[in-house]
């Protein structure tokens, strides 16, 4: 993750003590609270490229890139959201049926 510069942002969506913003070129940045469950620094970052797609929950992240591939961050103990279990940026695989 890298200290990242705003603009062109398109979309936003936020969480518990975070957000997310997608900029016009599927430029995903994050920040949040010094105590943000998502795990978002007070300063936006460039968390993901070619993103398609995003939502927020109450301290976790996931996003979807051009590809298919899935990715998330947050809180996430007993795996609910998907796996692996914790709250480090990864790839996941989503238990779908919460997206229904």
């Amino acid at each position: 993750m890298s200290e990242a510069s705003l603009s062109n942002i398109q979309e936003a969506v936020s969480g518990f003590t975070g957000a997310l913003l997608l900029d016009g070129d599927g430029n995903l940045f994050g920040y949040g609270a010094s105590d943000d469950y998502g795990g978002n620094p007070q300063t936006p970052v460039l968390l993901g490229t070619q993103v398609v797609q995003m939502i927020a929950g109450q301290g976790y992240y996931i996003w979807r890139t051009a590809n298919g591939e899935f990715w998330g961050k947050g809180y996430n103990p007993q795996g609910a959201i998907g796996g692996p279990r914790g709250g480090a940026l990864r790839q996941m695989t989503l238990n779908l049926w919460i997206l229904n």
